[in-house]
């Protein structure tokens, strides 16, 4: 892979990147959606001990592949 392409490759990803820090849902046609999930506050378990601990609510990026994309898998 050329320098260049692995240069274009990793703006492109910054872009990602930024635009999910800024709230927006990236919708790419025929390969997928990149989009925020909002992960509630809940309680746990700490395995080793078994003392219920409390997890704070987190955000996570989530990746739904197009159907199109699916079917070449």
């Amino acid at each position: 892979m050329s320098l260049l392409t692995k240069d274009v490759i990793q703006l492109f990803l910054d872009e990602i990147v930024g635009e999910l820090g800024r709230g927006n849902r990236l919708e790419f046609r025929e390969f997928g959606v990149f989009e925020i999930k909002e992960r509630a506050a809940r309680k746990g378990r700490n395995p080793r001990t078994g003392d219920t601990i409390d997890i704070a609510a987190s955000k996570s990026v989530s990746f739904k592949p197009a159907p199109t994309f699916k079917e070449e898998l």
